[in-house]
């Protein structure tokens, strides 16, 4: 079964839940896609865990925000004929595929950037427009100007059904700027003066 499965929508706002499913985790098609939106939809504050399937999966998705997540699945993330998204402040993860991966080339619009990636055993950890990168240093090289401040490795989840993070890779390099004033259990952002993602 699916956490959420949505589509044909507008205005959005899918905040602080936490989705533990064996198939698509959040799925989004149609998402302000071909209309005018009257403000950014967000995806903030999730933490979503799919057991044999994307984690999050957004087809025809624009000017949505998506801040502050943790994506655990079979990939991590998938997207596909975006527009004016803003990738920012997340945990990509994936055990087997890839963390991060986009049917189509980002764009000018777009943001993505502050994030963490991890892919346990020898996966490549991205797919973007049909081609693969090895790491984030091979996605950095290039498409130079996402990813600028994003970071990659273990982020060390409490557990495989809690992704509340032990490791501190992911503590202090998160962008404050995204205006999400709380995290998933309320506590105040950002955390020592600086935003863990």
């Amino acid at each position: 079964s699916d956490g959420f499965y949505l589509s044909d929508m507008s205005d959005f706002i899918i905040e602080g839940n936490k989705v533990n499913v064996p198939d698509y985790g959040i799925y989004i098609s149609d998402g302000n896609e071909g209309g005018t939106a009257t403000t950014n939809s967000s995806i903030v504050n999730n933490m979503v865990i799919s057991s044999g399937d994307n984690a999050g999966y957004l087809v025809d998705v624009e000017n949505t925000n998506i801040f502050h997540n943790t994506f655990f699945g079979e990939s991590g993330f998938y997207m596909d004929n975006h527009v004016a998204v803003d990738i920012r402040n997340n945990i990509f993860a994936s055990n087997s595929t890839y963390a991060f991966q986009s049917g189509d080339a980002l764009l000018a619009a777009d943001t993505w950037n502050y994030n963490l990636y991890y892919v346990g055993g020898t996966q490549n950890t991205f797919r973007v427009n049909n081609v693969t990168y090895a790491d984030l240093a091979a996605v950095q090289t290039a498409l130079p100007t996402y990813n600028v401040n994003s970071v990659e490795g273990d982020p060390i989840f409490y557990s495989a059904s809690d992704l509340h993070v032990l490791g501190t890779l992911a503590n202090g390099v998160g962008d404050n700027t995204v205006g999400i004033a709380n995290d998933i259990d309320g506590e105040a952002r950002p955390y020592a003066g600086t935003t863990t993602v």
